[in-house]
């Protein structure tokens, strides 16, 4: 059973790693995935940390910085999961949207709620780039608002159920 000194430290060290983890740069990706079969292009890019979320409806659809969503592919516990498109780029994205307040309020051990898991979750995302794991382009994290969005990779053929 942690201490809550050590929970402290723990939730500390957490956000230090997150903030430290835009610093690492592609050099530990590289490292962790010499076999990766993902274009050359999706491959270099390195996971983004948005501090503004902007969002509008154009036509009907639901516009999140530069993402438009399409439609609902899943939902969870703690989110649901869109199919979204880069305006710019074209490419298709799934984003997963988290209501902070509400990861917040719901435990997931004696002193750790579920926003420390996502945290976590995050941390360990932006390190890796590896073939059979999702890859995560950008976290975007508006502190005015309580939402949470994740781009990752659209992974086709469904969910893991």
């Amino acid at each position: 059973m942690d201490s809550p000194k050590t929970t402290k430290i723990a939730e500390k060290l957490t956000n230090l790693n997150l903030l430290g983890l835009d610093r690492l740069g592609g050099n530990m990706r590289s490292s962790l995935s010499p076999m990766s079969n993902r274009s050359s292009a999706l491959k270099s890019q390195r996971s983004v940390t948005t501090i503004s979320a902007v969002s509008k409806k154009v036509g009907g659809k639901k516009i999140i910085n530069q993402y438009i969503i399409m439609k609902r592919i899943g939902r969870g516990k703690f989110a649901k999961v869109v199919q979204c498109m880069d305006q710019e780029t074209k490419i298709v994205y799934a984003m997963k949207i988290m209501n902070k307040a509400k990861l917040k309020k719901i435990f997931v051990g004696k002193n750790k709620h579920a926003y420390s898991s996502v945290e976590t979750e995050i941390a360990i995302l932006k390190m890796l780039d590896h073939p059979n794991i999702v890859k995560l382009y950008e976290t975007i994290d508006d502190p005015t608002h309580d939402k949470l969005f994740l781009v990752t990779e659209f992974i086709k053929n469904g969910t893991l159920e």
